[in-house]
């Protein structure tokens, strides 16, 4: 017997007002758009933005996975030619840059370089607060609690909500419990000051390749952050590694405050927060190295948002038994080798790029290539190949911060 066709619900009717006013609105908008970026491309002085020199707020930081080890520089600039950030998970570097007063797109900003020094000592901040290698840091003091209900600062409360945010994200993937792991593996204090091993040999020696697996405990879900009392709560013993995680959001902080500027690119050790109203007429290039040889495999045209590169070059070690390294699986809790060596990732913000490019290295090649689908990507196989994944190649993207003005 033949079903009666199935009708979908009515949907309420606007009356020819409403829409044609939507759509008045609609052009007008786009026509404005159209307008600021023809005026940026042709004559950026008359709308208070700034010349097509590169003008731009940077601050650059070499920043170990948990801990802040040192300052490269903090400084405001303008240069000529493209604006070109070097993003591997090995070294970050942009091209000298003269000191030149920025343009700021509000009043009462101050200039560039004293808010880059500014947030120079804010990243410091953080960076000694959320280490879990610094004994006196606010992350220790919470990790050494024995109580299962722990006062927290709010810059604290906001790592750890980071972390478990990361873990939700990739179904207990990027895992902020692991220190336990991290410590048995070797990495109990920060290995800033010490030679990699080589990796090529540690490649040669390497398990068969598997994609790694979540914790089956998943302990990150019994992590909660109640802001209204201003605690953390996880069993007792339980502790928290900030980990890339720490770099990817404070990046994004830093990236807020500096909304205010025409241009400005915040890097911290490869998690990068980039944005300006000028970007969305001329975008940053990225440069991504290849983990194995130092050479650009690719240049982005990022507008605004977060790029991030995770790499296992940067923190390989010997041990008696052959060689770790800081990324591991959470189901063995020994070091994952899944057939990457490297993967960098787009996002809409730095944490969130943080989090996938860690989630793609885990995953290993096919994991990865559904993780970076959406947003865009690249992996670097264990041969040495590249491999681009999604929308990497299109036309950058734009994000509009607004930053709350002071009363």
């Amino acid at each position: 017997m033949a079903s009666e066709p199935q009708t979908s619900p009515r949907r309420p009717t606007r009356g020819p007002g409403v829409v044609a006013t939507a759509c008045i609105a609609l052009a007008v908008f786009l026509a404005l758009l159209v307008v600021l970026a023809t005026q940026l491309r042709d004559n950026p002085r008359s709308v208070g933005l700034v010349s097509q020199k590169a003008r731009i707020v940077v601050v650059r930081r070499v920043y170990e996975t948990v801990v802040h080890e040192r300052i490269i520089g903090a400084t405001a600039a303008a240069g000529a030619g493209a604006t070109t950030v070097s993003s591997s998970s090995a070294s970050v570097a942009s091209p000298a840059l003269p000191a030149t007063p920025v343009t700021t797109l509000r009043r009462g900003e101050p200039p560039a370089t004293e808010a880059a020094a500014e947030e120079r000592t804010f990243i410091e901040d953080f960076a000694a607060r959320m280490s879990r290698f610094i004994p006196e840091s606010d992350l220790s003091a919470l990790n050494g609690d024995p109580r299962a209900e722990v006062p927290a600062s709010s810059l604290l409360r906001n790592v750890v909500r980071a972390g478990v945010w990361a873990a939700e994200l990739t179904g207990g993937l990027v895992d902020p419990t692991l220190v336990s792991e991290l410590e048995a593996v070797g990495y109990s204090r920060s290995l800033a000051d010490r030679e990699p091993a080589s990796l090529q040999e540690a490649l040669a020696a390497a398990p068969p390749r598997r994609p790694a697996q979540p914790h089956p405990a998943k302990r990150y879900r019994h992590v909660k952050v109640d802001d209204r009392t201003g605690v953390v709560r996880r069993p007792p013993g339980v502790r928290i590694d900030s980990g890339g995680v720490g770099k990817g959001l404070v990046a994004d902080m830093v990236a807020f405050r500096l909304c205010g500027y025409s241009r400005y690119v915040v890097d911290c050790g490869g998690d990068l927060a980039v944005g300006g109203v000028e970007a969305l007429v001329r975008p940053y290039e990225i440069e991504v190295e290849h983990p194995l040889t130092g050479e650009t495999v690719h240049t982005l045209r990022v507008s605004s948002g977060g790029v991030a590169t995770s790499g296992l070059n940067v923190r390989v070690w010997r041990t008696p038994d052959g060689f770790s390294h800081h990324l591991l699986d959470p189901a063995s809790g020994r070091p994952a080798w899944t057939g990457l060596i490297g993967a960098t990732a787009l996002g809409t913000s730095a944490l969130e790029a943080e989090t996938l490019t860690k989630a793609a290295l885990l995953l290993g090649p096919a994991g990865a290539r559904r993780v970076l689908a959406k947003q865009g990507g690249l992996i670097v196989h264990d041969d040495g190949d590249v491999e681009l994944v999604g929308p990497i190649d299109q036309p950058p993207r734009m994000l509009l911060r607004v930053a709350a003005r002071a009363a």
